[in-house]
């Protein structure tokens, strides 16, 4: 049982890691292909000016910074209209699967609530706002591979990214 825990984990988040984000990807692809009445958002977040917080405040305070955003996400990313699935996909990205359950599902509304979320969280222990993220979120298209999807959410984040901190791209 634990060794399987560490094969499906992130050691230092306790977050699914990217191997098995990868394998539930497919998973989620193959039943909205079997079930068009499905919806699939994919969303990468990063946390934004990483460099910087490693070269200003060094790398302990980084992986706190990480595993400060990782606890948030698993407190706070509790939606009743999208089941959602969580993962640490590298050093400073999130994985984030949302299968949509009704239809009044807004995946950008549930990203500003996040992100408000950790304003709020970071106002309460600081007073001020230690750093924001950046997300690139994917509608998934029949008859897109799981590959295809994750690229295009590869490409949503780092065109977010181009634009600056803080920004939300969604491609539909």
């Amino acid at each position: 049982k634990e060794e399987d825990y560490a094969l499906m984990h992130d050691e230092s988040t306790g977050l699914y890691n990217y191997g098995f984000f990868k394998a539930e990807i497919t998973k989620r692809v193959e039943e909205c292909n079997s079930d068009f009445s499905k919806k699939l958002f994919l969303t990468i977040l990063e946390i934004d000016d990483i460099k910087s917080i490693i070269e200003n405040s060094g790398m302990d305070a980084a992986q706190m910074l990480q595993r400060s955003f990782a606890k948030t996400l698993r407190e706070e990313i509790k939606i009743d209209s999208a089941d959602v699935f969580i993962a640490k996909i590298s050093q400073y990205q999130f994985g984030l699967i949302f299968n949509v359950i009704t239809p009044d599902f807004d995946v950008l509304e549930a990203i500003k609530q996040f992100k408000l979320k950790i304003l709020e969280k970071e106002n309460e222990q600081s007073g001020e706002s230690m750093f924001t993220f950046t997300a690139g979120i994917v509608e998934y298209k029949i008859p897109w591979t799981d590959d295809e999807l994750y690229k295009k959410a590869e490409y949503a984040i780092e065109e977010a990214k181009k634009k600056g901190n803080n920004q939300l791209i969604i491609i539909r």
